[in-house]
């Protein structure tokens, strides 16, 4: 096999900021904050107005996640003055403003217009290096006439060893993709080369000690696991732990694949806006994303329990529109059983079956005084456009737990 070259001295992979800002790839933790910045617009960076907010979004973060996050900074080390670019990279916050501005794109996904899984796959398929938000040596990037989109290239490189080799061989570690992926990418490989020295270094035929080392320092390590990391929040692979950091397998799951096929298939031209719209437009995808809701709602062991609980507190109606036929009424919690929300009353709704998807979906979002919001997608459709607004919540829900799953869901 042909030994990668570097393209220039400099060459390595970066994760939307200089050094790793860990944990901020988590969905609850960056839509907690993006939501706080959205609360926040025009006022300057380097206020300290925000400075509640994140205490809290800091605090119940890592009471869910069991880490320990900091997020309320001041002063110089200010979240937003110290990694904004992570915000900018991602296409959320305005590049050129001095103040908290969020993009189109981000004001969306900050409402709700665009869900999660809306925006995950915007990500995918447009953030790109060299990043011009962080990067000092653009110009060696442009010399080389190199162009990365690495999630996507992670994403088609998974996808392939599962075509080629099988699901128990359709995983990547971070030591693989900073020492074999990066160093052939920055050589213009060809996914045949991917294939063959990840084969080949699994069965220790490959002496990857030749390699360029495109990772020298300790951040560069931890940048390289954010790429894996972010597909494993947003439910593209899943993780298997290792003895450590470096070698947790990130595997692809075979119900994943068609998704998957057809999320590399959009054109990588697009506009965000117009990958938006090809999400939309795509049904595999659509029904791929609903088959992964379905398949969380049934693998609880509770499930039935707390279904038959709730649909009699609730009259055997359905919260939204009424309707009282039991075979298609389903119980829903407000803060997912994965979120440690627990299966009681207080923690749940009755919904039609297609409105418990759009709900678990992020297509549907109730506010603590009642007001809902709906997603874009959702309100330009013909069939559910006499929704109602607004709800009056019984007694017995927990409006805290409105509030969390607002905020951070």
């Amino acid at each position: 096999m042909k030994t990668p070259k570097k393209p220039f001295q400099n060459y390595k992979w970066r994760w939307a900021e200089v050094t790793p800002s860990e944990g901020l790839n988590n969905p609850l933790r960056l839509l907690g904050v993006l939501r706080a910045m959205y609360r926040h617009q025009g006022e300057m960076k380097s206020t300290n107005s925000i400075f509640p907010d994140l205490k809290r979004i800091e605090r119940e973060t890592n009471k869910m996640t069991g880490e320990k996050v900091t997020l309320a900074r001041t002063g110089k080390r200010n979240l937003f003055r110290n990694s904004d670019r992570y915000w900018k990279a991602v296409g959320l916050l305005e590049t050129e403003s001095r103040t908290i501005q969020l993009t189109p794109f981000g004001e969306k996904v900050a409402e709700g217009q665009i869900t999660q899984t809306e925006f995950a796959i915007t990500v995918i398929k447009t953030l790109t290096l060299p990043n011009a938000n962080i990067e000092s040596d653009i110009t060696e990037w442009q010399k080389a006439k190199l162009e990365i989109k690495p999630l996507e290239l992670i994403l088609e490189i998974i996808k392939s060893l599962y075509k080629f080799f099988g699901e128990s061989q359709a995983y990547l570690t971070p030591f693989e993709l900073q020492k074999i992926i990066i160093p052939l990418a920055g050589d213009k490989a060809q996914m045949q080369d991917y294939l063959e020295a990840i084969d080949a270094f699994r069965k220790d035929k490959l002496n990857i000690s030749i390699f360029p080392d495109c990772a020298p320092r300790s951040n560069d390590k931890r940048m390289v696991r954010e790429f894996l990391l972010f597909l494993s929040y947003y439910g593209f692979c899943q993780m298997i732990k290792g003895e450590n950091n470096s070698t947790d397998k990130f595997f692809l799951k075979s119900e994943y694949v068609s998704e998957i096929q057809e999320i590399t298939t959009i054109i990588k031209t697009l506009s965000i806006e117009k990958v938006v719209e090809e999400i939309r437009n795509n049904q595999i995808i659509v029904d791929a994303e609903r088959r992964k809701i379905l398949s969380e709602t049934y693998a609880r062991p509770e499930q039935g329990k707390f279904r038959k609980q709730v649909l009699k507190k609730f009259n055997n109606k359905c919260f939204l529109t009424g309707e009282n036929l039991s075979l298609v009424l389903q119980a829903c919690h407000i803060i997912p059983v994965k979120h440690k929300g627990s299966d009681t009353i207080e923690n749940g709704l009755c919904l039609r079956a297609d409105l418990h998807i759009l709900f678990d979906g992020k297509h549907i979002r109730f506010k603590s005084d009642g007001d809902i919001q709906y997603s874009e997608a959702l309100k330009k459709s013909v069939s559910y456009s006499k929704l109602p607004n607004r709800v009056a919540f019984p007694s017995f829900i927990s409006i805290e737990a409105i509030q969390w799953r607002y905020d951070y869901y």
